[in-house]
């Protein structure tokens, strides 16, 4: 057995600290005239490391104390680096060559050191910057942490294959030796210069008082926002692809989408699967009167070169896809058109817990390139429930969106409308139209989500609910009533509970618990109209 491996033997539990590396125990493999072939060692950059330091004594004391003599590999640029920090220590920051090379002639490793030295600065290069040695010490940071690994490896190799060795025991050693080099200590025993890097699982926390408030950077001020996501829903045929492209030829002429006013110019990245490039896009972008120079449609992934490259399609989930679209383009307006094309057969759009880290993904590459991310859906099949429920899957993507418009048609007006917003005001409902192929904004609108929400029923559906909406609003200007009361006298009037929920939602009904009532009856009301009483002018 030799030497360290007695000293290993000698373990102390992991309490008495530093004491298991001995200064005794410096590898045998780490003194050496020349360095053995090995990846962990990289003599290029040690020498290119003690080259610059030569040359700026300085760097060791102002900006690269963290240096320790076992980052270097070999017993002469150990002994080299050896003798110039004792140097610096001594006080001598500005040493030069010739006092250099007086000093490591006691360390007797070579026999002309200033033969050695001069060699050394020809050779490499030493006047590259500061952060391009910060990367060169990091490497050597990096090899010598594997070093001390290996080291340990070979000890728990040797005494493994020994069967007379204690298992439990030489675990126990391993442990203690993990330790010391997690907490920052070498071989040696001595404390590195610099700490160890923290691998562990942890919290990461935010004090609040470190955060500074921001406005939000809107695009277009309240319906779209950069650096998050943004949602576009409609009934299939409402026109949100003209919408997206509509939005998309203002920008990249350096437009508010219909406002007009100017902005700088955008790049987008457009991806459309359900819309053929020449047929469709090409088209309707020209008649838009957009920058085709700054509109670019991601049509998939492309690995090699010619006619062996293998392509495939785009998913939401490959966010490294994504980001080096945004890097190459430096767009700050992304379309997915529309999202249940791109997230994969084997995702079901209607579990929040499949969708849910996509989405996440997806907003973080939104904040990384202050990118406003437009994702357009269609709407459900169901039109019950509020409009904040009808895009279709999980309410998860209503949820991801910091602020949702509806696209529709209600009365031969075609609109679109602001359905949820978590950053900020409603904003008003816009009329556009579509003919012949041509889409133009008519102006603001009185249409409503929810109008928009139920514009898939039929006539004698919304006349069923204009009737109900007429009746609650006659019943609850008497003052609050309970839900029950509600529903049965709906049901002596011909109404179904799903028109008089619709009703309630189209006039604005509010619900609260029933003052005085211990057992959970909730009641009806009208703002203004609680107690019967007219409401103020």
């Amino acid at each position: 057995m030799s030497n360290t491996e007695k000293k290993l033997d000698s373990f102390d539990p992991p309490h008495k600290g530093p004491e298991i590396f001995q200064p005794s125990l410096l590898p045998s493999a780490w003194r050496y005239e020349q360095p053995p072939t090995s990846s962990l060692y990289d003599i290029r950059t040690q020498s290119e490391v003690l080259s610059r330091l030569l040359m700026e004594p300085r760097l060791l004391t102002e900006s690269f104390g963290d240096l320790a003599i076992s980052d270097f590999g070999g017993s002469v640029h150990q002994s080299l680096f050896r003798t110039m920090l004792k140097l610096s220590e001594d006080g001598d920051e500005k040493f030069d060559i010739g006092t250099l090379c007086e000093a490591w002639k006691g360390e007797k490793e070579v026999g002309d050191a200033i033969a050695f030295i001069s060699d050394l600065l020809s050779m490499h290069e030493t006047d590259y910057p500061a952060p391009k040695l910060r990367l060169r010490v990091e490497k050597l940071h990096r090899l010598s942490h594997l070093r001390r690994l290996r080291f340990l490896g070979e000890i728990l190799q040797r005494q493994a294959e020994d069967v007379q060795t204690d298992p439990h025991a030489l675990m126990e050693k391993v442990e203690i030796g993990i330790g010391a080099l997690r907490s920052g200590y070498d071989i040696t025993g001595e404390m590195l210069p610099y700490a160890p890097r923290n691998l562990t699982r942890r919290p990461d926390l935010v004090t609040l008082s470190s955060v500074e408030a921001q406005p939000v950077p809107w695009l277009w001020r309240p319906y779209l926002a950069y650096g998050m996501i943004n949602m576009l829903s409609g009934e299939p045929g409402c026109g949100k692809t003209f919408l997206a492209l509509a939005f998309a030829a203002a920008l990249t002429t350096g437009r508010i989408p219909y406002l007009g006013e100017p902005c700088r110019p955008h790049d987008v990245v457009y991806l459309s699967i359900e819309n053929d490039p020449e047929y469709v896009v090409r088209p309707r972008f020209d008649r838009l009167e957009g920058d085709v120079n700054r509109l670019h449609l991601l049509q998939g992934a492309v690995t090699g070169e010619g006619p062996k490259a293998r392509r495939e399609g785009v998913r939401l989930s490959d966010i490294p896809l994504l980001d080096s679209a945004l890097k190459q383009t430096n767009a700050r307006f992304l379309v997915v058109d529309p999202i249940q094309s791109y997230l994969g057969g084997e995702v079901d759009m209607h579990r929040s817990n499949e969708t849910r880290p996509i989405l996440d993904g997806l907003a973080a590459l939104a904040r990384k390139y202050r990118t406003c991310m437009l994702i357009l859906r269609h709407f459900a099949k169901s039109t019950t429930g509020s409009a904040i429920n009808r895009g279709l899957g999980s309410i998860d993507l209503t949820g991801a969106a910091r602020t949702e418009l509806h696209a529709g048609k209600r009365d031969q007006q075609w609109a679109v409308v602001h359905a949820k917003t978590n950053i900020g005001p409603m904003g008003e409902s816009i009329g556009y139209e579509i003919r012949n192929d041509i889409f133009r904004w008519t102006g603001p609108t009185s249409i409503t989500a929810n109008d928009l929400a139920s514009s898939g029923m039929a006539e004698e559906d919304r006349d069923a609910i204009s009737e109900a909406a007429q009746y609650l609003d006659d019943t609850l200007k008497g003052g609050a009533k309970t839900a029950g009361e509600i529903f049965a006298e709906a049901k002596d009037m011909g109404f179904s509970n799903a028109t008089i929920r619709r009703a309630k939602l189209r006039i604005g009904v509010k619900t609260r618990k029933k003052a005085g009532v211990k057992y959970g009856q909730f009641e009806w009301y009208m703002e203004g109209w609680e107690d019967g009483q007219t409401p103020p002018s």
